[in-house]
């Protein structure tokens, strides 16, 4: 690697996966595990160290059960390194860690952060299994290809307002086929009412002349 010894910077390798930490085999959905444990360790030969992460499943018929995942980082053969770099870079980024760190002093910001671990058979006669994939909780995958990423915050949902709805624009309708359009109402003129005749004044009446009587001269 790269660097510093003993820092490890994730996002300068990309994750991979394909060692050998000796958990039982997974359907298609993986086991949940949780890295409990980690140290360094020279290899049985003594020309190197190796990163040994203790990894516990955390629910269903095997949980309780741990394997132990070994990662050549202090190897001789810098493509075995490099191997194991992308395989570390792989669980950094299911448990959310971005930033470099020394893993030959500490990985406790590894520790108890639930990941899956997809594992099946190896290929041969060797009778060990192998992690094939490690994704994230729900299910994605740890970016397998690209650079390390943090996995990003939980995202709560917000408080929706109700929504009034919007006004439509008044539309003119046309009237139907069989109905005819509204004519505009004319004002209608004013019906003069006739003017009643000025009362007049009732007139004397003269007294009625007995029968017998000749009428005065000049009437």
């Amino acid at each position: 690697m790269n660097q510093e010894p003993g820092i490890f910077d994730p996002t300068q390798f990309p994750p991979a996966t394909g060692t050998v930490p000796g958990l039982p085999i997974s359907d298609s959905n993986g086991h949940v595990v949780q890295i409990v444990s980690s140290e360094m360790a020279m290899t049985r030969a003594g020309d190197g160290s190796y990163l040994a992460l203790t990894m516990q499943i955390l629910e269903g018929p095997h949980k309780g059960q741990t394997g132990v995942e070994r990662l050549n980082l202090g190897n001789a053969n810098p493509q075995t390194v490099e191997i194991a770099a992308r395989q570390l870079s792989a669980y950094c980024a299911v448990c959310g860690v971005a930033q470099a760190f020394n893993y030959q002093n500490n990985c406790s910001i590894l520790y108890h952060k639930p990941f899956r671990c997809i594992v099946g058979q190896q290929k041969g006669d060797s009778g060990y299994t192998e992690v094939r994939e490690v994704r994230f909780l729900d299910g994605r995958k740890a970016n397998q290809g690209g650079a390390t990423q943090a996995s990003a915050p939980p995202q709560f949902p917000q408080p929706t307002m109700p929504q009034q709805a919007p006004q439509q624009p008044q539309q003119w309708q046309q009237p139907g086929f069989n109905q005819a359009p509204q004519q505009p109402q004319q004002p209608q003129p004013q019906q003069q009412q006739p003017q009643q005749p000025l009362m007049q004044p009732p007139q004397p009446q003269q007294a009625a002349m007995p029968w017998n009587q000749a009428p005065p001269n000049g009437s």
